[in-house]
C-alpha cells in the first residue's frame, strides 16, 4: 500500500476555486474580501492560566496546644482554650490576565482541597508537629486552573529546666546554673541567663547549658534562663537561691575557775545568725565528739571528776543547715581542800525582792552568796507567773567569793514587757542553785516583783 503525502503552504492561496469549477483570483492579504462580502472578526486568543502565588506566616510555626478551663463556679460547659498561633496563609500576589474567581486550599496536606472562596487570605492552627504540604489552586473567570505549593514545618517549643546549686548559698558564694535538662525536638540553639534577678537576660552563653554567679546582699533571687531553639522559639524557667550569712558560733561557761567535782555552766546564747540557730551541739569532754545535742536550747552543764584541761567545743546549725564550730580551753582546777564536817549546801539570797524594769525592758537582780560559804557557784533562772502558767525570762550563771553579791541583768520578752507595762507589775519566781566549795549543792527560790 502506498502513502500519499501532501505539502501545506503557510502563504495565502492565489485563487479560490469556484462552484462549476471557476477560479477567482484572490487579492492580496491585505485587500482582500471575504467571499459572502460581510465583514469578519479574528478568533479570541486562547484563556492563559492564573499563576498562583501565596506565603505562610510564620513557617516555621508552633504546634497549637489546647488548655482546659473550668466553668466559673463549676457552672457551664467546660472550654478549650487553643494556645498556639495562627498561621496565615496569603494568595493575594497571584495574577491572572481575567480576573481569580476562586482560591482553593488544601491546609492539611491530604489532596483534598477543603478551603474555598473569593478571598485570597486564610488561616488555621496546627496540632501535629511535621512538615505539611500546602497546596493552593487558584481558577480564573475562564475555568483555567493552575497549583502551587509549598513545605510548612509545625514544630514543638523548646521546654526550659533550670537547676540552682545550691539552692541555699552564702554572702560570696558561687552558686551553679544548670539548664542541661532542658529539651527541644529539633535542637537548642542557645541559653541566655538573667542572673542578678532583674528581668533581663543579659548573658548568652551560646550552646552552653551552664553559668554561675554569687551574691553580695541578703536575700532571695530568682534566677532565669531562656532557652532559644534553632527555628527562634523560646521558653524560660526559673529556679529560687536565698542568699544569707553564716552562723557565728560563740560560748561562755561558769564559774571562770571551775574546780573538779562542781558543776560548769555553759552557755551559747552570745551565738548569732541573720536568721535563728535550730540546733547547739556540744563537746563537753573534749573527745572530738559532739555528744550532748541541747537542740534549740543554747545552755548545757557538766561536773569534771578530775582536774585537768579540757578542749570544749560547741557546734550551731541555723535554719538553712549551715554549721559553725567554736572551741575554748575550760582548765578544771583540783578541789580546794575541806573540813569533812561540811556537809551544809549553800543557800543563795536574792538582795531585793521588788525590781523596775528599765524601758529596754531589762530587770537586775541581784543575788549574794552566804558568808559560811568559801565560794558559790551556779545559776539563776528566772521565770514569770501568768497565773498558772510561767515563762521563762533566762537563766543567768555566777561565782562569787563568801559574803559577796552580784548582780545579774534579764530581758523580758514582747509579752512580759506588755504585761508590765499594763498592769504596772509582774510576779516572777527566782530560782537559785549553787554548788559550794566542797561539792555542796543547794538551790533556793524566792518571789520577785518587777513594777515598771
Amino acid at each position: 500500500m502506498s502513502i500519499r503525502t501532501h505539502r501545506f503552504s503557510r502563504r495565502a492561496p492565489l485563487g479560490v476555486l469556484l462552484a462549476g469549477g471557476a477560479l477567482l483570483a484572490a487579492a492580496s492579504p491585505a485587500t482582500a474580501i471575504p467571499v459572502g462580502g460581510g465583514g469578519g472578526t479574528p478568533p479570541p486568543p486562547p484563556n492563559q492560566p492564573p499563576v498562583p502565588r501565596f506565603s505562610i506566616s510564620p513557617n516555621p510555626a508552633l504546634l497549637n496546644s489546647l488548655r482546659v478551663l473550668d466553668p466559673v463556679g463549676g457552672i457551664g460547659p467546660v472550654k478549650a482554650l487553643q494556645l498556639g498561633p495562627l498561621v496565615s496563609f496569603d494568595a493575594s500576589a497571584s495574577t491572572d490576565d481575567d480576573g481569580i474567581a476562586d482560591y482553593a486550599w488544601d491546609l492539611d496536606g491530604n489532596g483534598t482541597y477543603e478551603t474555598h472562596g473569593a478571598a485570597p487570605t486564610t488561616s488555621r492552627r496546627y496540632g501535629t508537629a511535621g512538615t505539611t504540604t500546602i497546596k493552593l489552586r487558584v481558577t480564573d473567570t475562564g475555568g483555567a486552573k493552575r497549583i502551587a505549593s509549598h513545605q510548612l514545618l509545625v514544630h514543638r517549643p523548646p521546654v526550659a529546666r533550670l537547676a540552682a546549686t545550691p539552692g541555699t548559698a552564702l554572702l560570696g558564694q558561687s552558686v551553679a546554673l544548670s539548664a542541661a535538662g532542658s529539651t527541644d525536638d529539633n535542637g537548642i540553639a542557645k541559653y541566655e541567663f538573667d542572673l542578678d534577678g532583674d528581668g533581663t537576660f543579659e548573658t548568652a552563653n551560646g550552646t552552653t547549658p551552664t553559668a554561675s554567679a554569687s551574691f553580695t546582699t541578703l536575700g532571695t533571687r530568682t534566677l532565669k534562663v531562656k532557652v532559644t531553639d534553632i527555628y527562634g522559639a523560646s521558653s524560660t524557667a526559673s529556679a529560687g537561691v536565698v542568699v544569707h550569712r553564716a552562723p557565728t558560733a560563740a560560748f561562755a561557761f561558769a564559774p571562770a575557775a571551775p574546780v573538779a567535782g562542781a558543776p560548769v555552766q555553759f552557755d551559747g546564747s552570745g551565738s548569732g545568725d541573720d536568721g535563728a540557730i535550730a540546733d547547739y551541739a556540744w563537746d563537753l569532754d573534749g573527745d572530738g565528739t559532739f555528744e550532748t545535742d541541747t537542740l534549740a536550747s543554747p545552755r548545757a552543764g557538766k561536773v569534771y571528776a578530775t582536774p585537768g584541761t579540757v578542749q570544749v567545743r560547741l557546734r550551731v546549725t541555723d535554719d538553712h543547715g549551715v554549721q559553725d564550730v567554736v572551741t575554748h580551753a575550760v582548765t578544771v582546777d583540783p578541789a580546794p581542800a575541806v573540813l569533812a564536817i561540811d556537809a551544809k549546801a549553800p543557800r543563795m539570797r536574792i538582795v531585793k525582792r521588788s525590781v523596775h524594769m528599765s524601758r529596754g525592758g531589762q530587770v537586775k537582780l541581784r543575788v549574794a552568796c552566804p558568808k559560811s560559804e568559801s565560794t558559790c557557784a551556779g545559776q539563776v533562772t528566772l521565770r514569770a507567773r501568768h497565773g498558772a502558767r510561767t515563762s521563762s525570762l533566762g537563766s543567768k550563771a555566777f561565782a562569787l567569793k563568801g559574803g559577796a553579791s552580784k548582780s545579774l541583768t534579764f530581758r523580758l520578752g514582747r509579752v512580759d514587757r506588755r504585761t508590765v507595762n499594763k498592769a504596772g507589775k509582774l510576779r516572777a519566781t527566782a530560782l537559785s542553785v549553787a554548788a559550794d566549795a566542797a561539792g555542796n549543792v543547794g538551790s533556793s527560790s524566792a518571789t520577785v516583783t518587777i513594777k515598771r
